[in-house]
């Protein structure tokens, strides 16, 4: 399906759980020599977050890959906690790259996503062109994940779109929303909405 300038596809992680991303083909198509974008998501983040960026890249000519991890966004929840690590995540990356035939991308890291790029340039080097690492550092301490985490626990199905808003300014103050729209925008981008 494609939908707003990206194709919608799944995949079928190596374990068997089913698995989402988005391709954005490059305008005009791309040279032969230029190798593909894998943006990679933080923690509680999905795809959505890199659909300006994968647009912008598109019209310059690039081709661009945003999986959703799994239990997150449209890929499927995995019922074995012990699956959520950089480990297992890692392996769906190899994987998507091996169904895609990537052999070469330039890695686009958001928090744990650039923790899963610096990860990539240990288990499989010669696949990385090039890495962006954004809001990573080389040691991420507990304390700042505490939030983050706790809110991942205490998310239950909000209602409305108003709610996810009111939730996330509780939540997150300092996330860089200034309208009532920036907001709402921020939720379509964390939240996935439901039957």
């Amino acid at each position: 399906m494609t939908t707003a300038g990206f194709g919608e596809h799944r995949f079928t992680a190596r374990d068997g759980l089913d698995l989402y991303f988005r391709d954005y083909a490059p305008l005009g198509g791309a040279p032969d020599h230029r190798p593909a974008v894998l943006c990679l998501p933080g923690l509680t983040r999905n795809s959505k977050d890199f659909h300006q960026p994968a647009l912008r890249l598109q019209g310059l000519g690039w081709r661009v890959v945003c999986p959703d991890m799994r239990g997150r966004g449209r890929s499927a929840h995995d019922p074995n906690p012990a699956n959520y690590r950089i480990e297992t995540y890692l392996d769906d990356v190899r994987n998507l790259l091996a169904v895609l035939g990537l052999h070469r991308v330039v890695v686009i890291g958001t928090s744990m996503g650039g923790i899963m790029a610096m990860a990539m340039a240990a288990a499989m080097p010669t696949v990385l062109a090039g890495v962006v690492l954004n809001d990573v550092g080389a040691v991420v301490p507990a304390e700042p994940l505490k939030p983050i985490i706790d809110s991942m626990r205490g998310r239950g199905t909000l209602a409305t779109w108003d709610e996810a808003v009111f939730a996330l300014r509780r939540g997150f103050p300092d996330l860089p929303g200034d309208t009532d729209a920036e907001w709402l925008d921020i939720a379509q981008a964390t939240f996935v909405e439901g039957p």
